[in-house]
């Protein structure tokens, strides 16, 4: 029987057939793909622990006629500290369904698996470095602005400095998102467009650094209130015309805001 080795992280789980479940997991070597994991529901199950989400794993697949399933698995990165922090589960679980959204299967991208890695990683020292005072919002700035790098290296890079329309340079006055086409729409071609709503120039001087210096977000720490809102809708919207689905996850992170 076929089989191949791989870092992998576990994007989503699912329950199958009595004690087994299908795993959505991106391999370093093959990218987004679908496999079961055969008893890991059993009590006792050596391989149980080591595929929850979250964490970085070696694997073995074996190939199947109908699919492939997980033959054996290796811990190489746990982030303790993430994973005992309920909030940053919460955000994890939001990043990690939009990168399900994003990212076709099948297709090797090594880039996108060291992008999923840097997350979790600086995510985690982020919580490492302010154990007593951590904040949801700071870590969701990191994430989201990982979200950005991961839409540019499937060509998708929005675009926050010029209008998509004219192409011109935006002025310091009042500019417009346009979800459809991931970008901004300055004054003069607003009517190209319907749907079209306004972005603050705080906002929009947020988003660019975001969408330049992924860690550069992490000096970003108590951001107004009304610009870090303003910027996370603004980025999940761009989520869901990629994905063209609802964020399930979405309401979910928003409860830990509302505290």
């Amino acid at each position: 029987m076929a089989t191949y080795r791989s870092e992998a992280i576990v994007l989503k789980r699912r329950d199958g057939r009595e004690y087994d479940r299908l795993l959505t997991i991106f391999t370093k070597e093959k990218g987004k793909v679908d496999l079961i994991a055969k008893g890991v529901k059993r009590i006792g199950s050596k391989m149980a622990g080591h595929l929850e989400p979250f964490g970085v794993v070696d694997i073995m697949v074996a190939r199947g006629k109908i699919q492939d399933r997980i033959a054996g698995t290796k811990l190489v990165e746990n982030f303790p500290y993430l994973k005992s922090n309920i909030e940053s589960i919460a955000l994890l679980v939001y990043f990690n369904e939009a990168v399900d959204r994003i990212i076709h299967g099948n297709q090797p991208d090594l880039k996108v698996f060291q992008i999923l890695a840097e997350t979790y990683y600086s995510i985690e020292q982020y919580l490492k470095r302010n154990s007593s005072n951590a904040n949801i919002q700071d870590q969701i700035l990191i994430a989201l602005s990982y979200i950005l790098k991961l839409c540019s290296s499937q060509g998708l890079a929005p675009s926050f400095n010029t209008c998509f329309y004219c192409k011109k340079n935006l002025k310091e006055e009042k500019n417009f998102i346009s979800e459809r086409h991931l970008g901004t729409v300055c004054p003069l071609c607003r009517s190209k467009e319907e749907s079209l709503y306004s972005v603050s120039s705080t906002a929009l001087k947020v988003l660019r650094l975001m969408n330049q210096k992924t860690l550069a977000t992490i000096k970003l720490k108590n951001l107004n209130p009304r610009i870090f809102n303003e910027v996370r809708r603004i980025v999940n919207a761009f989520i869901l015309t990629i994905g063209e689905r609802e964020m399930y996850s979405y309401s979910f992170l928003s409860v830990f805001l509302s505290k």
